[in-house]
């Protein structure tokens, strides 16, 4: 079974690469003609902010299976207790977790709302967010109501949101994710903050 996955991506990459390799050339001309539309300078940037759309969409959708993925092997305890003794935290430690715990929150909103228009963003705000739960979790806190019922369903939600907020774009006559520029920003804020 390896051998044959081995193969398959190995496969699927050198056919991905040799694809890649022979239309990369194809793309200065359009790029250059509208390199200027984008605002930006640099053709990298300006190639991710074209992109910025699906690139949300795919870090939504990673971190969706990553949170999916921690509650369900963090249901009833998880694998931890099975294999190894938890540590006990020191008092101190989780006072400070506690005392830090609202700060974190708020500096993963803002790198929320400040990606729409500067650097951050939705997957730097999940990162921020899920490491502050962990924390909380490592000390103790209880986090039954917070994961329990409605974290799951939000996250499935937030990347089906994401997904027909793109088809509404195809029904108003826009590309897939393509919005018009008077909507774009309420759009982007709102599939990101989901």
């Amino acid at each position: 079974m390896g051998v044959v996955t081995g193969a398959a991506i190995v496969t699927m990459t050198a056919g991905v690469w040799l694809r890649v390799k022979q239309t990369l050339f194809a793309w200065e001309k359009p790029l250059a003609q509208n390199l200027a539309e984008t605002g930006v300078a640099h053709e990298i940037t300006a190639v991710l902010l074209g992109s910025r759309a699906y690139d949300t969409l795919l870090e939504s959708a990673v971190l969706m299976l990553a949170g999916v993925t921690a509650l369900a092997l963090g249901r009833n305890g998880g694998l931890t207790p099975a294999r190894y003794r938890v540590p006990v935290v020191p008092p101190p430690l989780r006072w400070f977790v506690r005392a830090a715990a609202p700060g974190l929150v708020l500096l993963g909103l803002w790198l929320l709302f400040a990606g729409s228009s500067d650097s951050g963003g939705a997957f730097q705000s999940g990162a921020v967010l899920a490491g502050t739960l962990i924390l909380l979790r490592s000390a103790g806190v209880p986090l039954g109501r917070l994961t329990g019922r409605w974290l799951r369903p939000l996250l499935i939600v937030g990347v089906i949101g994401f997904i027909l907020t793109g088809a509404l774009a195809v029904a108003l006559g826009n590309a897939w994710l393509g919005w018009s520029p008077e909507w774009s920003f309420a759009a982007m804020l709102t599939v990101r903050s989901r």
